[in-house]
């Protein structure tokens, strides 16, 4: 009998969110180990991350006319999506978050990891 192989197909996501422009560096560094750790412990794998650091927004988000926009690529399902929009939700420095589905069916093998 021949044995079929089935390889974990992942989807690619990627979340934009705004933190305070208030906040510091450590604490923008400390929410972004936050967020690697969820992907990590959900089952998911990050692609790479990047802050651009505190830009003017479109318009005032809570009184503040910028933010620190960080962005994240990443491998997961929708429960991962799911858990991580729900962690971003209760934590007082985001102020905006996005997810966006990218692809679907990724081999995550093929995907490296680019920071």
């Amino acid at each position: 009998m021949a044995e079929t192989q089935s390889k974990v197909r992942l989807r690619e996501y990627e979340t934009l969110f705004l933190v305070r422009a208030e906040s510091t560096d450590e604490q923008v560094d400390a929410l972004r180990e936050r967020v690697r750790g969820i992907i990590n412990r959900d089952g998911g794998k990050t692609l790479r991350f990047s802050t651009t650091g505190k830009k003017k927004t479109a318009y005032l988000i809570e009184k503040s006319p910028r933010a620190t926009y960080v962005h994240a690529n990443y491998l997961g399902d929708s429960k991962l999506v799911a858990e991580l929009e729900r962690n971003l939700r209760n934590i007082d420095d985001v102020v905006r978050f996005l997810s966006i589905k990218l692809a679907d069916e990724v081999d995550p093998e093929t995907r490296p990891v680019l920071e």
